[in-house]
Protein backbone atom coordinates (compact mmCIF):
# COMPACT_ATOMS: atom_id res chain seq x y z
CA UNK A 1 0.00 0.00 0.00
CA UNK A 2 1.54 3.43 -1.28
CA UNK A 3 -0.15 6.57 -0.10
CA UNK A 4 0.01 9.57 -2.60
CA UNK A 5 -1.19 13.24 -1.64
CA UNK A 6 0.09 16.32 -2.65
CA UNK A 7 0.65 19.76 -0.80
CA UNK A 8 1.14 23.29 -1.84
CA UNK A 9 4.22 25.57 -0.66
CA UNK A 10 4.04 29.22 -1.71
CA UNK A 11 6.98 31.82 -2.06
CA UNK A 12 7.03 35.34 -1.19
CA UNK A 13 7.95 37.89 -3.98
CA UNK A 14 7.62 37.22 -7.58
CA UNK A 15 10.34 34.59 -7.80
CA UNK A 16 11.06 34.97 -11.87
CA UNK A 17 13.71 32.28 -12.00
CA UNK A 18 11.53 29.37 -10.79
CA UNK A 19 9.51 28.26 -14.02
CA UNK A 20 7.43 26.08 -11.92
CA UNK A 21 6.07 28.90 -9.44
CA UNK A 22 2.44 29.64 -10.41
CA UNK A 23 -0.73 31.52 -9.31
CA UNK A 24 -2.97 28.52 -8.39
CA UNK A 25 -5.38 27.24 -5.44
CA UNK A 26 -3.93 27.58 -2.04
CA UNK A 27 -4.48 24.86 0.44
CA UNK A 28 -3.14 27.08 3.27
CA UNK A 29 -6.34 28.89 2.16
CA UNK A 30 -4.73 32.01 3.63
CA UNK A 31 -7.04 35.15 3.96
CA UNK A 32 -4.10 37.43 4.31
CA UNK A 33 -3.02 36.88 1.14
CA UNK A 34 -4.37 39.56 -1.48
CA UNK A 35 -6.37 38.71 -4.17
CA UNK A 36 -5.22 39.84 -8.04
CA UNK A 37 -7.19 40.27 -10.75
CA UNK A 38 -9.48 37.66 -12.25
CA UNK A 39 -9.17 36.09 -8.37
CA UNK A 40 -6.34 34.18 -8.56
CA UNK A 41 -4.44 34.42 -5.30
CA UNK A 42 -1.29 37.00 -4.45
CA UNK A 43 1.64 34.51 -4.13
CA UNK A 44 3.12 32.01 -6.44
CA UNK A 45 3.40 28.58 -5.17
CA UNK A 46 4.70 25.14 -6.45
CA UNK A 47 2.50 21.67 -6.04
CA UNK A 48 4.58 18.58 -4.43
CA UNK A 49 3.01 15.14 -4.95
CA UNK A 50 4.64 12.66 -2.64
CA UNK A 51 4.09 8.40 -2.96
CA UNK A 52 5.07 6.67 0.35
CA UNK A 53 5.89 3.12 1.47
CA UNK A 54 3.44 1.30 3.98
CA UNK A 55 6.67 1.96 6.31
CA UNK A 56 6.66 5.96 5.12
CA UNK A 57 9.04 6.22 3.08
CA UNK A 58 9.29 7.93 0.27
CA UNK A 59 9.33 6.20 -2.86
CA UNK A 60 8.67 8.64 -5.79
CA UNK A 61 7.95 12.69 -5.66
CA UNK A 62 7.44 15.35 -7.87
CA UNK A 63 7.52 18.88 -7.82
CA UNK A 64 4.40 20.29 -10.18
CA UNK A 65 3.55 24.03 -11.47
CA UNK A 66 1.56 25.83 -8.80
CA UNK A 67 -1.66 25.80 -11.29
CA UNK A 68 -1.75 21.96 -11.33
CA UNK A 69 -5.44 20.30 -10.73
CA UNK A 70 -4.44 17.42 -8.42
CA UNK A 71 -6.71 14.72 -10.64
CA UNK A 72 -4.26 15.53 -13.56
CA UNK A 73 -1.22 14.11 -11.47
CA UNK A 74 -2.44 10.32 -11.01
CA UNK A 75 -1.49 9.39 -14.21
CA UNK A 76 1.77 11.08 -14.25
CA UNK A 77 2.59 9.70 -10.72
CA UNK A 78 2.01 6.29 -11.93
CA UNK A 79 4.24 6.43 -14.47
CA UNK A 80 7.00 8.20 -12.21
CA UNK A 81 6.37 5.47 -9.76
CA UNK A 82 6.95 2.99 -12.59
CA UNK A 83 10.11 4.33 -14.40
CA UNK A 84 11.99 5.15 -10.93
CA UNK A 85 10.64 1.57 -8.45
CA UNK A 86 8.94 -0.07 -10.58
CA UNK A 87 4.83 -0.80 -9.91
CA UNK A 88 4.15 -4.31 -9.30
CA UNK A 89 0.95 -5.77 -11.15
CA UNK A 90 -1.57 -4.99 -8.74
CA UNK A 91 0.46 -2.54 -6.60
CA UNK A 92 -1.65 -0.41 -4.27
CA UNK A 93 -1.72 3.44 -4.88
CA UNK A 94 -4.04 5.28 -1.92
CA UNK A 95 -5.20 8.17 -3.50
CA UNK A 96 -8.39 10.74 -2.10
CA UNK A 97 -11.49 11.25 -3.70
CA UNK A 98 -10.00 14.72 -4.88
CA UNK A 99 -8.01 12.92 -7.31
CA UNK A 100 -10.85 10.12 -8.95
CA UNK A 101 -12.62 10.72 -11.77
CA UNK A 102 -14.05 8.56 -14.70
CA UNK A 103 -10.50 10.03 -17.08
CA UNK A 104 -8.16 8.76 -13.79
CA UNK A 105 -9.96 5.39 -13.95
CA UNK A 106 -9.66 4.42 -17.11
CA UNK A 107 -6.14 5.44 -16.82
CA UNK A 108 -5.49 3.04 -13.33
CA UNK A 109 -7.61 0.28 -15.53
CA UNK A 110 -4.84 0.14 -18.06
CA UNK A 111 -1.96 0.58 -15.50
CA UNK A 112 -3.57 -2.30 -12.60
CA UNK A 113 -5.63 -4.72 -11.95
CA UNK A 114 -8.18 -3.27 -10.13
CA UNK A 115 -9.44 0.79 -9.07
CA UNK A 116 -11.51 1.98 -6.25
CA UNK A 117 -10.20 5.50 -4.91
CA UNK A 118 -10.44 5.69 -1.04
CA UNK A 119 -13.01 8.98 0.53
CA UNK A 120 -11.32 11.91 1.68
CA UNK A 121 -12.01 10.83 5.36
CA UNK A 122 -9.64 9.15 7.28
CA UNK A 123 -10.77 5.80 7.89
CA UNK A 124 -8.84 2.39 8.63
CA UNK A 125 -9.08 -0.63 6.46
CA UNK A 126 -7.44 -4.10 7.22
CA UNK A 127 -4.83 -4.99 4.16
CA UNK A 128 -7.61 -7.47 2.92
CA UNK A 129 -9.77 -4.40 2.23
CA UNK A 130 -6.37 -2.35 0.92
CA UNK A 131 -7.72 0.32 -2.20
CA UNK A 132 -5.40 -1.05 -5.35
CA UNK A 133 -4.87 1.75 -8.11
Amino acid sequence: MCPYDLTSTYFEGDVPLNGKAKRGYSRDKRPDLPRRAGGSAGCKQAVVGLVVNRDGFPLAHEVFEGNTVDSTTVGWMLDILADRVGLAPGATVVIDRGMAGAARRDRCSTAVTSWKPQATTCRPTTLGESTRC
